[in-house]
C-alpha cells in the first residue's frame, strides 16, 4: 500500500502534505487526484482553514501579478504623456481685458462658473438618440461648452452695468473625460483622442475667460470615469494629469490665470469670507434613484470630518456626477448638471433625462445668486 493511501479523509491528507516541499498547485493537484469528489475551490478552502498563511501567500502572488501588469502599462502611460507634451503650445494672450471706467462706485461681485461631467469622448449616435438634437460627441461637446461660455459673458456684460465683476472662479468638478481607456467601451474612441479633444476644448474655454476678466481662478477636482486602474490611488487619474501637469504648461505664460488642482479627492477655495468645498460626488449613494438623501447627510459628515482634520468647516458644497442640477439644504449644496443631456443608460436604468446644463453664480459678500444655463440655452 502506497504511503499516501493511508489517509482516508482529505483533511488528514492535507494536514500531512502541507509542508514547504509541496507547492500550492502541487498540493491541490494531489488532493483532487486522491479525492475527486471535491472541487478545486473546496480544496483551497480547506487549505485556508489548515494554513493561516495560505491565503496571504495567494494574495501576495495576486498583487505581485497586478504590479507586474501595471508596470507594463506604465510605459504606455509615459508614452501618451510625452506625445501630448510635445504638442503643447503655451497660450499667449494678445489682448488683456480692462474694466470700463465708471463714474460711480459699483458694488463688487465675483463670478463663479460651475462646470462638470462633459464626458468628452462619450458618444450618443443617431441610432441611440430619440431626437436629432440629442446626439452627443466631442464636436457637440465643444459647441455646447463654447455656447455656455458666450451666454455667461453676455449675462455678465449686462450685470457689469450695475456691479464691478472683474474676477471669475472656474470650477471643474470631474468627469470631463469619458475615460475607460483599456478596452472597448461606450466612448467608442481611445484615451489619446479623448485627451487631445478635452485638452483643446478646456484650454480654449480658459483662454476665452482670461480675455474677459482681470483674474481667472481655476479650481479642479478629478472624477471617477478617468481612473487608470482599480486598486490604484484615486489621483492616478487622467484628469488629474490633464489639469495638474499638461494644462499647467499650457497656461504658464498667462499671468492672470491661477490654477488649484489638489491631489486629494476633495478641494477648497474661498470667495470673500465664504468657503467652498468641491468634490466629484461619485462615492455618494443614491436612494430611491435620487442622490438627495445621501447628499444632505454627506454635507454634514464632510463638515464634521474636515473639522477633525483641521481643514475647517465650509459654507457651500459643490459637486457633479449625478447629471441632475439641483440646489439643496438652503442652497448650501449645489449640484452641477452635465453637457451630455440624453444618456441611453440613464434612460433605461433610471428612467431619467435632464437637459444639458451647467451653473453660474454671482457671489456677493452677503449672498449668492444662482443662474442655471440649460438647453435650449436660456438662463432661468
Amino acid at each position: 500500500m502506497a504511503w499516501t493511501e493511508k489517509y482516508t479523509t482529505i483533511d488528514a491528507f492535507l494536514r500531512a502534505e502541507l509542508c514547504p516541499r509541496n507547492t500550492l498547485e502541487g498540493l491541490i493537484s494531489k488532493a483532487l487526484k486522491k479525492f475527486p469528489e471535491y472541487t478545486r475551490e473546496e480544496v483551497i478552502a480547506k487549505i485556508d482553514l489548515l494554513d493561516d498563511t495560505a491565503k496571504d501567500k495567494r494574495e501576495l502572488v495576486f498583487y505581485r501579478n497586478k504590479y507586474e501588469e501595471s508596470q507594463k502599462h506604465s510605459g504606455f502611460i509615459d508614452e501618451i504623456i510625452n506625445l501630448i507634451g510635445k504638442h503643447i503650445k503655451p497660450i499667449n494672450l494678445t489682448e488683456k481685458w480692462q474694466p470700463t471706467p465708471s463714474k460711480n462706485k459699483l458694488p463688487d461681485e465675483k463670478l463663479l462658473c460651475i462646470n462638470s461631467d462633459q464626458h468628452i469622448g462619450f458618444i450618443v449616435n443617431q441610432y441611440e438618440a430619440p431626437k436629432e438634437g440629442m446626439i452627443y460627441n466631442p464636436t457637440v461637446a465643444k459647441q455646447r461648452i463654447e455656447k455656455y461660455s458666450q451666454i455667461v459673458l453676455k449675462i455678465i456684460d449686462n450685470h457689469r452695468k450695475f456691479e464691478q465683476i472683474d474676477e471669475v472662479y472656474l470650477t471643474y468638478l470631474g468627469d470631463g473625460l469619458e475615460g475607460d481607456w483599456k478596452g472597448l467601451n461606450c466612448s467608442k474612441d481611445d484615451i489619446v483622442e479623448q485627451y487631445v479633444n478635452a485638452f483643446s476644448i478646456f484650454a480654449s474655454q480658459i483662454e476665452f475667460f482670461a480675455s474677459h476678466f482681470s483674474q481667472v481662478h481655476i479650481n479642479c477636482i478629478y472624477g471617477n470615469h478617468s481612473r487608470m486602474d482599480k486598486g490604484q490611488p484615486e489621483y492616478v487619474n487622467w484628469e488629474y494629469i490633464l489639469w495638474s501637469t499638461v494644462m499647467r504648461v499650457k497656461l504658464e505664460n498667462v499671468p492672470n490665470v491661477h490654477l488649484n488642482v489638489p491631489s486629494t479627492p476633495f478641494g477648497f477655495f474661498s470667495i470673500y469670507d465664504k468657503k467652498f468645498c468641491m468634490i466629484h460626488g461619485g462615492g455618494i449613494k443614491m436612494t430611491y434613484r435620487t442622490p438627495y438623501y445621501g447628499l444632505e447627510s454627506a454635507h454634514k459628515e464632510y463638515n464634521d470630518i474636515f473639522s477633525d482634520l483641521d481643514q475647517g468647516r465650509f459654507d457651500y458644497l459643490l459637486l457633479g456626477h449625478f447629471h441632475q442640477p439641483a440646489s439643496l439644504n438652503d442652497n448650501k449644496i449645489k449640484i452641477c448638471g452635465s453637457t451630455v443631456g440624453y444618456h441611453p443608460w440613464s434612460m433605461s436604468a433610471l428612467r431619467r433625462y435632464c437637459r444639458p446644463s451647467q451653473k453660474m453664480c454671482l457671489v456677493h459678500k452677503e449672498h449668492l445668486s444662482l443662474i442655471q444655463i440649460s438647453e435650449p440655452t436660456r438662463p432661468y
